[in-house]
């Protein structure tokens, strides 16, 4: 069976441990949620989460205290752009292009309900 990764628990252990967790994808909350109630602690009464997108089966918000929501097939659709364009002319002049798609930061206040995570040791 798998457990917590060994640099979670040593993270947790240090003399100040972080309040928040920043998941950096939709499915990484959901086995940090996992991983945490299996060390014993209740998210969101003792650590919180945060995502940086909602990429994945469900929406981050019943588990994350914020989450950002950031147009992924967007973001896809003009890098397929851009690498067609550098495939189709190699040798042509590529400047650097500095694009800054909108994001969406939702917060757990926006959410009809969240979830509570408890741990074995905590219940």
């Amino acid at each position: 069976m798998w457990g917590p990764p060994d640099w979670l628990s040593a993270l947790l252990d240090r003399p100040e441990p972080p309040a928040v967790l920043l998941c950096a994808n939709g499915t990484t909350p959901a086995h940090a949620a996992g991983d945490l109630s299996v060390l014993g602690l209740e998210v969101p009464r003792q650590i919180e989460l945060a995502g940086m997108d909602d990429f994945g089966p469900f929406d981050l918000l019943p588990l994350a205290i914020a989450a950002a929501r950031v147009p992924s097939q967007e973001m896809g659709r003009r890098a397929a752009e851009l690498l067609s364009h550098r495939i189709q002319d190699p040798d042509g002049p590529h400047e650097v292009r500095h694009i800054l798609p909108p994001v969406e930061i939702r917060t757990r206040d926006s959410a009809q309900a969240y979830l509570r995570v408890v741990g074995a040791a905590s219940a």
